[in-house]
C-alpha cells in the first residue's frame, strides 16, 4: 500500500476547521493565538504519533488530515491519545525480545 501525501494539510487550517466547524462545542476560539497553545501543549505526541510533522525551514507544521479530528478530540477531552497506527515491522516487538 503507497502512503497518501495528499493527506497532509496546514495544521493551522486544520485547527480552524476542527474548532469552528467540526466541534464548536468545545468553545476552542480557532485564532492562531490558540493553535500556538495547542501545539505547543500537545504537538510533542502529536508528533510523536507522526499525526503532526514539522516543515524544514521554519515553514510551519502540517498535519495528517484523516487523524488530527480524532487526536485532537481526545487530547482536548480525555487528554490523552492513543497510537492508532498499524504496527510496521520495524516497530514491531520481535519475537526473541518479547518476555517468555
Amino acid at each position: 500500500m503507497e502512503p497518501k501525501i495528499n493527506k497532509w494539510k496546514p495544521a493551522p487550517s486544520l485547527w480552524m476547521q476542527f474548532t469552528q466547524q467540526q466541534h464548536p462545542e468545545l468553545n476552542m476560539s480557532g485564532t492562531l493565538d490558540s493553535w500556538f497553545h495547542f501545539n505547543t501543549r500537545h504537538g510533542p505526541r502529536l508528533r510523536e504519533l507522526d499525526i503532526l510533522r514539522k516543515v524544514p525551514g521554519n515553514r510551519g507544521t502540517i498535519a495528517d488530515s484523516e487523524r488530527f479530528e480524532q487526536a485532537a478530540f481526545e487530547l482536548l477531552t480525555r487528554g490523552t491519545v492513543e497510537d492508532d497506527r498499524e504496527p510496521t515491522p520495524a516497530s514491531a516487538p520481535r519475537a526473541d525480545r518479547q518476555a517468555a
